[in-house]
């Protein structure tokens, strides 16, 4: 049985503001707290032969990378920069439709959500979607899963909150449009296991129901899903009103039941995330409590 306590990854947008300042400095701070692994976002303006050799100096594995190559013209070429930092699963640079031009020119914030400030951070929510819509996004990253594997990557979909909402006219939510659509052999999703919790999904149900579909996860934590189960009439948007992101431990998200479907899930890699951390008023001092307290979750019984 694999010991998840020793393996506890972090996205890097938890210190966008560190990382804003000095990359390597953080990323040493990270690696003395007792992190293993990383996941950038984009390449925060560095070539990636210098990015993977800061990796390398302070024994950090950047496994995933989120916004990680365009979708344009440049995109084997990103993803060759990619394989140099070693990526194994890379979320390509698109929101919606829009089309994000050079990942490797991309700065050291996430470009979805900036700084940010506050409870729960809410990306615009956009407007509701059609199943067709849902079948071409799904047929895009097959298109996607295709060029990342000529060099060894399998792409990757970030799901959010509104990912669970139903489809106009449809019974059926993007999330599992989207899963029931994509190749396995070249699509995995990232599950934010916070972003599922806020929408009231069931993620050990999910996770039975698409065996081997998620070999990422986000260990996102929340406070308030309690408040938002007692409103059973709520949709997944609905439900944020009642959510305030924390570091992880200090919310509701019950990641030790989660973690027993691990091997279920095809899990090989996850990340401690928290948008509003800078909020916190010290995200290394975020990063920290969560790794201390996600240890404690993770670690084997008797230990």
């Amino acid at each position: 049985a694999v010991d998840w306590s020793q393996q506890i990854g972090i996205q890097l947008t938890v210190v966008r503001d560190e990382m804003a300042k000095d990359v390597e400095s953080t990323l040493a701070q990270l690696a003395a707290i007792g992190y293993r692994f990383v996941n950038p976002v984009g390449f925060s303006g560095l070539d990636a032969k210098a990015y993977r050799a800061m990796l390398d100096r302070h024994g950090l594995i950047a496994p995933q990378i989120d916004l990680g190559f365009s979708t344009g013209p440049d995109m084997e070429e990103d993803l060759e920069a990619c394989q140099i930092l070693g990526i194994k699963y890379a979320e390509p640079a698109v929101v919606g439709t829009a089309r994000r031009g050079s990942a490797r020119r991309g700065g050291a914030q996430d470009a979805i959500r900036g700084p940010g400030a506050g409870g729960f951070l809410r990306p615009p929510t956009p407007p509701p979607q059609t199943e067709d819509e849902a079948k071409r996004a799904a047929a895009d990253y097959n298109t996607y899963g295709k060029a990342a594997r000529k060099f060894g990557m399998k792409v990757i979909f970030h799901n959010h909150v509104e990912h669970f909402e139903l489809l106009v006219g449809s019974k059926s939510t993007l999330f599992d449009v989207f899963l029931s659509e994509t190749d396995p052999e070249l699509v995995g999703v990232e599950l934010d296991l916070g972003y599922a919790a806020v929408a009231g999904r069931n993620i050990p149900e999910t996770i039975r129901q698409y065996p081997g579909r998620f070999p990422v996860w986000d260990v996102r934590d929340a406070f308030g899903i309690k408040n938002a189960n007692a409103n059973p009439a709520a949709t997944p948007n609905q439900r944020r009103q009642y959510i305030y992101s924390v570091p992880v431990g200090l919310g509701e998200v019950d990641f030790k039941t989660i973690f027993a479907d691990a091997e279920t899930a095809g899990l090989k890699y996850f990340f401690v995330l928290q948008d509003n951390a800078v909020a916190w008023g010290d995200s290394i001092a975020v990063a920290r409590v969560s790794w201390q307290n996600l240890r404690k979750i993770l670690a084997p019984s008797g230990r």
